[in-house]
């Protein structure tokens, strides 16, 4: 049975907004506006739903962290740069990746390198706000890590050695400059 690709993306855009559990009413004002996915969702801010400050926040909270869990693959510490290994490069994707790694909050910049996020750290601003990005990249990296040993545990694989992210000290840990 072939599916034609409009019913398809009705579909996908009904079990985006479902997945969020958003409510009858809350789904006709998104759609009237032409919000239908998680990466739009990804990239709003609150006021711009029109569902109130907690519900929106919610809602876009919830969608960023379901992208991230979806495309993230891989995170990588050297130092102060954090590469975040994608499989999905798009916007949306983007937004919910530096939103979640509080990138956004932080004195941050951030290129894409190939299928990565690069984030380092700006020359101003407190350097703990930096800190706070490799902190919360550095517990994605564990989350990821326990996710896949668990998935390989249930398919009757151990890893007999425990696995880590790669954390590399920065020269200027280490007294070079």
């Amino acid at each position: 049975m072939v599916i034609p690709s409009h019913l398809l993306s009705l579909h996908s855009v009904r079990d985006d907004l479902e997945l969020l559990g958003v409510k009858p009413a809350e789904r006709r004002k998104l759609e009237a506006m032409g919000i239908t996915t998680l990466e739009q969702l990804a990239q709003m801010m609150r006021h711009e739903l029109g569902l109130g400050k907690q519900r929106g926040d919610d809602i876009i909270t919830a969608a960023q962290n379901i992208l991230d869990n979806r495309h993230i693959q891989e995170v990588e510490i050297k130092g102060e740069v954090v590469s975040i290994k994608l499989n999905r490069v798009s916007q949306g994707v983007q937004a919910a990746v530096k939103a979640v790694s509080g990138a956004y909050e932080s004195t941050c910049d951030s290129r894409l390198v190939g299928d990565s996020l690069v984030l380092t750290p700006t020359s101003r601003g407190d350097p703990r706000s930096f800190q706070y990005v490799v902190e919360r990249v550095r517990k994605w990296g564990d989350i990821m890590a326990a996710k896949q040993e668990q998935g390989l545990h249930q398919i009757g694989v151990t890893i007999l050695e425990p696995r880590s992210i790669s954390v590399l000290p920065s020269p200027q840990a280490q007294g070079h400059t």
